[in-house]
């Protein structure tokens, strides 16, 4: 039958689309920071307010400058010899939105790998994984303002034998 849910996606899509492609101005919220991209190159970093673009063009790409949390549940990771499931809180801030969207491939994806490195290399010693995060993440234009390990379990691990 007819499903007229698929149309009407596809027409917000295509709305989107050309709000984003092909009007002359991008808007950068309140609570963003953005990157200015004319023919791919970075020009400049944006604050609040609307920039005028060349459609097809310029492109305009943006992040919450807001504090962010990132959860990592039920990760398994080996502690001192023994496996565990643990649960890690990240709060981080974006302060540098070039070095974020531009230097790093996916920031979030960064931050949660090398939080979760970190807690098992320094044996779940969330003051040295702060630490240390801190001063990684400096680099990819993150700020942490938390890291805490919610939950940490031994999990039993099992070999399948054929």
């Amino acid at each position: 039958g007819y499903d007229s849910s698929h149309n009407s996606n596809l027409g917000w899509t295509m709305l989107t689309w050309i709000v984003d492609n092909l009007l002359p101005f991008s808007v950068v919220d309140e609570d963003e920071i953005g990157v200015f991209l004319r023919g791919g190159r970075f020009t400049r970093t944006l604050t609040k307010g609307v920039y005028f673009t060349i459609p097809l063009y310029d492109s305009v790409r943006t992040v919450n400058k807001n504090p962010t949390p990132l959860e990592l549940t039920d990760q398994a990771i080996t502690i001192k010899g023994r496996a565990m499931m643990v649960s890690v809180y990240v709060k981080y801030i974006i302060n540098d939105a070039y070095k974020a969207l531009l230097e790093s491939e996916n920031y979030e994806e960064l931050l949660g790998n090398e939080a979760l490195a970190l807690v098992q290399e320094l044996s779940g010693d969330m003051l040295e994984v702060l630490d240390e995060l801190t001063e990684e993440a400096s680099a990819w234009g993150i700020e942490i303002e938390d890291v805490r390990l919610n939950q940490k379990a031994p999990c039993r691990v099992f070999k399948v034998v054929k």
